[in-house]
């Protein structure tokens, strides 16, 4: 599990409106624009032209053209696109587990009739620093500028997501009564159910990553 791994597979499923589609083309089969539009339905035609065509550029979905009057054009996942659904079906479990008993909030536009739990967890590691950040506290308790140094970005962005994921108990804060202060971060027992999802995510950015080369 590392970092290239997990920032390449969450590039190309975590965008809005992506792990929507790829559950549909999975689970639904193949689908032309204007159903998949009705599946999602508040998403506006330009957003999902693009999504579609990023995820054919990443070769996950197929677009498939017709030599028909009037045209035809249809989307289906491929064969590299459904070795997703192992990772998209952990996520799903975490995610449904995640939301019991809470208001995650989703607008239905995200998630019309609450079909892909994906999102929840989605939601909840949002962000190209929280896998990273739930991943270096797996291995071992650091500090502040310790986090800050595996992952180079601000303090301000750091803070912000140890503070969301707190508030998440997927990691507590530790203070020591010493002089001067110190502070340190841990992964929870709860955060640690993540690390089998972590885990599938890095390997199917290593094969991405591989694939793709």
């Amino acid at each position: 599990m590392n970092d290239k791994q997990i920032k390449a597979a969450l590039e190309v499923f975590s965008e809005k409106w992506k792990p929507i589609i790829i559950y549909h083309l999975i689970h639904d089969g193949k689908k032309r624009y204007s159903e998949i539009q009705k599946l999602v339905p508040e998403i506006n035609k330009r957003m999902l032209t693009l999504r579609l065509k990023e995820l054919e550029d990443d070769k996950v979905i197929n677009r498939i053209s017709y030599p028909e009057v009037p045209p035809k054009v249809e989307y289906e996942i491929t064969d590299y696109g459904a070795s997703l659904a192992p990772v998209l079906i952990l996520m799903n479990e975490w995610g449904k587990d995640h939301a019991k008993g809470k208001d995650i909030g989703f607008a239905h536009e995200d998630n019309p009739g609450n079909v892909c739990f994906a999102l929840t967890t989605m939601k909840t590691i949002e962000g190209k620093w929280k896998p990273l950040i739930i991943m270096h506290l797996m291995k071992d308790t650091l500090r502040f500028n310790e986090l800050l140094d595996c992952i180079s970005t601000t303090k301000r962005t750091l803070s912000i997501h140890l503070k969301e994921l707190e508030e998440e108990k997927l990691i507590a804060r530790n203070v020591y009564n010493e002089v001067p202060p110190r502070v340190e971060y841990s992964i929870t027992e709860y955060g640690k159910t993540l690390e089998p999802l972590l885990e599938r995510i890095s390997e199917w950015g290593d094969k991405h990553f591989n694939h793709n080369m």
